[in-house]
């Protein structure tokens, strides 16, 4: 029955299924309720495309539908704690254990997580709409039975009436509660759950930064000269054909001998500073990394992002003369001044900021 094929070996019909290869607990979540997704939009389509005498579509065919609907929502709650608790996996494993199948349970325990965050970035998300949801699904089916099994553990029957369910109008609510997660994910997605930093670490980079902001921000200057200069000859340059782009050096770096001599003639305290907040606002300016919008959970965010960075860029970047200046600001030869020069300014105005704060 279960057939597995390995390497470059496919079934002769040419289908198969290739899973289990989510690389994490999260992606692994994404993987099943996309599936799970899948197959509620199949019989969905099925139910609605019969005929409307076919009752034994109609009347049967609610079971998987409804379990499948019940299914998703267990597994973008489970998703949202594995995501942003920040707990480990002794408390995980607790988690789903305590839990089980129950929805608004594992909702009461994923909530409180979620609320802290929601406030940093001053969401307008109407958490009670979920409340008000989770808790009718998990009235419907307190324990994913109803709708899997016509008995229960004991032997008694799950039903204990018929009832008449408008199929159509609990598949649109169903799918805005889906919509409802992904959008609360999207709010969360990229924050810095746990923005506690090395203070030590930081004093120390703040006492960099305040010892040459003055020469920092006169390369930010610099660099935002030579990015404008930049887009303008990008402007004027009419390009028809590979070879155009070949005759405008448009291939090769455009970088200003006068400009690299600038970095490299800086002392290699302040190169490494320069490439850290390079390479801090280019997190920010890509959508990686999402800042709070509250000012002091701001604050904490960007320098918790400066220690993380640090550690990420340990290998081409550091504060102790590791590595040269080229290395630690090689963004800057080797991107597009445009590019460089927003991840600079965007770090370096929030930087400002937190320091006036």
């Amino acid at each position: 029955m279960f057939v597995f094929y390995n390497n470059d070996d496919i079934p002769q019909n040419g289908r198969f299924s290739y899973f289990g290869s989510d690389f994490g607990t999260v992606a692994g979540f994404d993987q099943y309720i996309d599936g799970y997704i899948f197959a509620v939009d199949a019989l969905y389509n099925y139910y609605i495309s019969c005929d409307s005498y076919r009752n034994d579509i109609l009347d049967t065919i609610i079971y998987p539908l409804c379990f499948n609907y019940r299914q998703i929502i267990e597994l973008k709650i489970k998703y949202l704690y594995f995501k942003y608790s920040v707990t480990d996996e002794r408390d995980n494993e607790n988690f789903v254990k305590r839990v089980s199948h129950k929805l608004n349970k594992a909702w009461l325990e994923v909530k409180p997580y979620l609320l802290p965050l929601l406030t940093r970035m001053n969401s307008l998300m109407d958490m009670t709409l979920f409340d008000e949801f989770i808790d009718e699904i998990d009235s419907f089916d307190s324990d994913s039975f109803r709708m899997r099994y016509p008995i229960k553990k004991d032997l008694t029957l799950v039903h204990s009436a018929p009832v008449k369910l408008d199929v159509i109008g609990l598949h649109s609510k169903m799918f805005e509660l889906f919509n409802m997660f992904n959008q609360l994910d999207k709010e969360l997605d990229g924050i810095i759950l746990n923005n506690n930093y090395n203070v030590d670490l930081i004093n120390d980079i703040v006492r960099i930064f305040n010892n040459c902001k003055d020469e920092i921000s006169y390369i930010s200057n610099y660099l935002t000269e030579l990015a404008e200069k930049e887009e303008i000859e990008h402007k004027e340059t009419t390009v028809y054909s590979l070879g155009d782009y070949v005759q405008n050096d448009n291939f090769k770096n455009p970088h200003s001998n006068m400009f690299e001599t600038t970095i490299n003639e800086l002392t290699s305290e302040k190169a490494a500073l320069l490439g850290i907040l390079i390479q801090v606002g280019r997190e920010i300016v890509d959508g990686s990394c999402k800042l709070s919008i509250n000012g002091a959970e701001r604050k904490k965010d960007f320098f918790k992002l400066i220690e993380v960075m640090l550690t990420v860029c340990k290998d081409f970047i550091s504060f102790d003369g590791s590595y040269t200046n080229s290395n630690m600001c090689y963004t800057l030869f080797e991107k597009s001044y445009m590019v460089s020069s927003k991840w600079l300014n965007t770090s370096l105005d929030i930087m400002k900021k937190c320091i006036e704060n």
